[in-house]
């Protein structure tokens, strides 16, 4: 081979690990700004269509729970303005977290109908809500 050749290669092999690298930064950028702000429980409740006198109820269930997780999370020293927590730490969590969601469910599943039930999971699915 050519020292010619060489250097082309070696060229192309640095251009294509800098196009690489590039892609996979702005695929991490884009992905972060396309997660969905946390709905309000005052915008979920209009969503659902809620009743006069579901609407009280649901919200003062909704920021119940998102207080609980909130202290959760804090329990275990997770911040999440500062990114998600480690595998180990998640690992931990997961059977709170869960217990927490169920905890949720059941408590609405007594407010609204199954059909707003339904619409709710559609609009916030789990894991986005926090």
């Amino acid at each position: 081979m050519t020292e010619t050749i060489r250097i082309r290669l070696r060229r192309a092999g640095i251009a294509t690990a800098a196009l690489a690298l590039a892609l996979a930064l702005t695929a991490g950028q884009s992905l972060a700004q396309e997660r969905p702000a946390t709905p309000r429980p005052a915008d979920l409740a209009a969503e659902l269509s809620l009743s006069p006198e579901q609407t009280p109820v649901f919200i003062s269930i909704m920021d119940s729970h998102f207080a609980e997780t909130k202290a959760l999370l804090a329990r275990h020293g997770v911040d999440p303005s500062k990114g998600r927590p480690s595998f180990q730490v998640m690992r931990i969590l997961r059977a709170e977290m869960m217990q927490n969601q169920r905890e949720l469910e059941t408590e609405l599943s007594a407010v609204l109908t199954t059909a707003q039930m339904q619409k709710l999971k559609a609009i916030a699915p789990r894991g986005r809500r926090q």
